[in-house]
């Protein structure tokens, strides 16, 4: 019994970190966040250099990162994609915003 604990202790631990790791990453504008299979697999992913996280979240809810997978209940599953989301979002209209005002400099309207 004893031994579960330390599992789950650890389970828990390993899982606070990648999360941690997965809100920093959001914030770092040299990661690349891919929704290729978010409609079809219900999956997204962040990319940063060589390292992959990959958030699952059909009937069996879970974060990947090499060869390890951590549950994540509902609700942190929810919470993990709405940042994702809203980072995609955010960078999706920053750019939407760059290319417009390049736009009006090729054109020469006045800023």
């Amino acid at each position: 019994m004893n031994t579960d604990n330390g599992d789950k202790e650890r389970t828990t631990l390993e899982k606070e970190k990648v999360i941690e790791v997965i809100k920093n990453l959001l914030a770092n504008p040299c990661t690349t966040l891919n929704t290729k299979y978010l409609r079809s697999h219900s999956k997204v992913a962040l990319f940063f250099k060589d390292h992959v996280f990959e958030i699952h979240g059909e009937a069996e809810k879970f974060i990947s990162y090499m060869s390890l997978k951590i549950p994540v209940s509902a609700k942190e599953y929810k919470e993990l994609l709405a940042l994702f989301m809203n980072e995609v979002n955010k960078r999706a209209e920053d750019t939407s915003l760059k290319k417009l005002e390049e736009l009006r400099n090729l054109m020469g309207s006045p800023a």
